[in-house]
């Protein structure tokens, strides 16, 4: 029997095509998708979010988001992305983490990544491209015997449908291969930094995002070295304890 509820949700580092894994599952139509709440709170104090009635509901701490999401996650299939800007592991305590809880993690390699990031913003600095807190995040998951699923960016592009039906499997979701392109729009659950998903409003399908930009500017190449100089050992230790 094919599950009709239930929490999915998917922590990925900044700028790792998580909001193209995000267009993938509004693409399904079997979940109600719910775009970085938890960095809403941090950023503004308030989210939005259906009340699983019809309308909006506001609330203005990460243990209300957490204990809505759970709850409408008994009615109905929800879909959670959050980006790791900010440190989420004050949650780790929560019901979010718990066995009904489907976890995936999504990281992208650290060139890519900063690289992205700097074009959006050239100030950032290390803590928000979110290596660290991600880190710290499934460092707790491991002490709590906390299962989650393995993402790599380069294998979300590269090979779409295998890496989104090893997804399914874990997730106990039904493969929906239509789902794996879309029509180009930009779309109300992102509106509150709708600037930084361009990429995937403009977009039709997750192997888009293959094409190559320009380098970065000069001074902006020094800037990125010294990024990777700090968050390549971060990277490296997510991959050695996934």
């Amino acid at each position: 029997m094919k599950q009709s509820t239930g929490l999915f949700t998917l922590w990925a580092i900044p700028r790792s095509r998580s909001t193209s894994f995000f267009r993938m599952m509004l693409e399904r139509g079997d979940c109600l998708c719910i775009h970085e709440p938890f960095c809403a709170i941090a950023d503004d104090g308030y989210v939005n979010l259906p009340d699983g009635y019809g309308r909006q509901l506001t609330l203005k701490s990460k243990e209300e988001v957490a204990a809505h999401v759970l709850d409408l996650s008994t009615q109905q299939r929800v879909f959670l992305k959050e980006t790791t800007d900010h440190d989420h592991s004050d949650l780790l305590h929560t019901a979010l983490f718990s066995e009904r809880v489907k976890t995936a993690i999504l990281i992208r390699e650290p060139e890519e990544a900063i690289t992205s990031h700097l074009r959006m913003n050239p100030d950032v600095d290390q803590a928000s491209m979110g290596f660290g807190h991600l880190l710290k995040l499934i460092k707790g998951m491991q002490f709590s015997k906390h299962r989650y699923h393995l993402i790599k960016a380069s294998d979300l592009v590269k090979k779409t449908t295998e890496t989104v039906q090893d997804y399914c499997t874990f997730s106990q979701l039904p493969f929906i291969p239509e789902a794996l392109n879309w029509a180009s729009e930009n779309r109300h659950e992102w509106s509150r930094t709708q600037h930084w998903h361009n990429d995937v409003a403009n977009s039709t399908g997750i192997q888009q995002f293959t094409s190559k930009k320009p380098p970065l500017p000069p001074k902006l190449q020094v800037t990125l070295k010294k990024h990777l100089r700090n968050i390549t050992p971060e990277y490296n230790a997510l991959l050695e304890i996934s």
